[in-house]
């Protein structure tokens, strides 16, 4: 990260800190009463605090700077998924890395004539950038860096990996993973699983790799406990190529070892090629180089790009982590891994049983679950919620159940209260009709309760009191109390009665008024007496 500090933006801050300095030191003593010798001081301590945060700042974002050299180009099977494994170790958890990728495109050209010109653009590209440490994919990267290390890149610990061979002793602060392959094993386990062939057919090429490959194959097969026949396949083009595939006979074993040329130097990548025969193939077809986008090959003990990539990262975190490189030994196994293709194994009846402990399969059939997987999962998801919905519905109709039952209760118990008390009660709503009475307000009125609920006063005494009661009423719920008056009552009979007749506003839960409650007190036999 690059800060650019303009002289104002450091003045300013120089202000700010002197104000704050000021303030939380000498806040009772003014700026301009201080003396110049103080002044000079508290510039000179802001200034030098400054300069320390912004080095201390400046050195906390540095980063890491890694050049990659990958000898063949994009798309190179092995290439990219060395790259795949370097990335995936160093771009999760180390940000502060930058990576500078350079595609070589070595294979493809002669490497004499390429070395010359990418020495020449690499000196100019990168004659002002310091790296930490380089990484070389593949044995003519590692070549280039050996050649042109001390003019170009000097003391710069390097770290190779995808390297067959090495032809010369290492200089100093070179260190990776070398590249060995397991062709017994594959050859092996071949034979194991295809007890019935006595032949294996090898395809290879002219290039070197493929002379270099053929020839350890044959030292390897001189080690076998039964020499199979071997057939040597080293066409000089695709066509021909193809042409001798058909005639492989079933009851045979296809070695791949490597094919990127053909005799006419048109260039090939080797999961193309296989995926140009192996339709016409009748036999088993294995190989020793794990090729994630070739089609058709059954299996074989592998090398694979992506662990080599993991090996070389994580050996690179231990240099930037500042262990000498030279107590980081090379790798001369590598981490090769038995790989087969379930689908060419259903093709030629083997069982996983039947494989090596530990094997990767790929290309495994999708079931049900893992295919629709995405939907499964919302689905699941969506019938947890509704089971949770479901189960506050229980709980909230539980509770309200629980509420009702208590609220019944609570009824039941008012009910008997009023029917029992000997006083009339009534209650009424806010349009002042009878709701509710007892027994008690029956008698007194003369009536039963269903002439009387529905009704007003109105209906079951005369007007001029009725009028009165209502007056009264209708002030109650105007404003929300408690009154009481006595009064003479004229019951339905025509007997005349001398209550007192006590009113309370009853409220709902927002403390609005919703009707009246009232009692009523017969005092005509007390006033006789008297």
């Amino acid at each position: 990260m690059l800060v650019n500090y303009s002289y104002d933006m450091v003045l300013k801050n120089i202000q700010f800190q002197k104000r704050m300095i000021l303030k939380r030191f000498a806040p009772n003593i003014r700026e301009k009463t201080m003396n110049r010798s103080n002044n000079l001081f508290y510039r000179f301590s802001i200034i030098a605090f400054f300069f320390i945060t912004v080095a201390i700042t400046s050195a906390s974002t540095q980063s890491h700077k890694i050049l990659i050299l990958i000898a063949s180009h994009k798309g190179d099977d092995m290439s990219d998924s060395i790259l795949d494994g370097i990335e995936s170790v160093l771009y999760p958890k180390h940000y502060s890395i930058e990576l500078n990728i350079e595609y070589m495109d070595i294979k493809r050209h002669s490497p004499k004539d390429s070395f010359v010109m990418l020495r020449e653009l690499y000196a100019r590209r990168y004659r002002n950038t310091n790296f930490d440490s380089i990484l070389a994919c593949d044995d003519l990267a590692l070549q280039f860096i050996i050649e042109n290390r001390n003019s170009m890149f000097p003391d710069v610990p390097v770290i190779f990996c995808g390297v067959e061979n090495i032809s010369q002793q290492l200089p100093g602060k070179i260190t990776g993973v070398m590249e060995t392959d397991d062709l017994q094993e594959t050859i092996t386990i071949a034979q194991k699983l295809h007890p019935k062939s006595n032949q294996i057919f090898v395809i290879s090429d002219q290039t070197p790799t493929g002379i270099q490959r053929l020839s350890r194959l044959k030292s390897i097969i001189k080690k076998l406990p039964s020499l199979p026949t071997i057939v040597e396949i080293i066409p000089e083009t695709v066509s021909e190529l193809i042409r001798k595939v058909k005639d492989i006979p079933e009851q045979s074993i296809v070695l791949f070892l490597h094919f990127s040329q053909d005799s006419k130097r048109n260039q090939y990548t080797p999961a193309k090629v296989i995926n140009l025969f192996h339709h016409y193939l009748k036999a088993p077809l294995y190989t020793s180089w794990f090729l994630p986008r070739a089609n058709g090959v059954l299996g074989g003990k592998m090398v694979n790009g992506l662990s080599q990539g993991k090996l070389a990262a994580n050996m690179l975190l231990e240099i930037l982590n500042d262990k000498p490189i030279e107590s980081i030994p090379v790798l001369k196994e590598s981490p090769n891994s038995y790989i087969f293709n379930y689908q060419q194994m259903s093709k030629y009846n083997i069982r996983i049983s039947d494989l090596p402990g530990g094997s990767i399969i790929t290309h495994k059939p999708s079931t049900f679950f893992y295919k629709y997987r995405k939907i499964i999962g919302y689905t699941c998801m969506a019938f947890a919620c509704l089971i949770g919905s479901v189960f506050i519905l229980l709980v909230n109709i539980s509770r309200r159940k629980r509420a009702e039952v208590k609220l019944e209760q609570q009824i039941r118990i008012m009910k008997t209260f009023m029917e029992t008390i000997p006083n009339p009660v009534f209650i009424k709503d806010v349009n002042l009709c009878f709701q509710q009475c007892n027994v008690a307000f029956q008698a007194l009125i003369g009536m039963d309760d269903q002439e009387i609920l529905g009704k007003k006063f109105i209906d079951i005494t005369t007007q001029e009191l009725a009028e009165s009661f209502e007056s009264k009423e209708r002030m109650l719920l105007e404003e929300p109390g408690f009154q009481s008056f006595e009064t003479p009552f004229h019951r339905s009979n025509g007997e005349i009665l001398k209550v007192i007749i006590n009113h309370a506003t009853v409220t709902d839960e927002k403390g609005d008024p919703s009707g009246l409650i009232g009692s009523i007190q017969d005092i005509t036999d007390i006033q006789l007496t008297d």
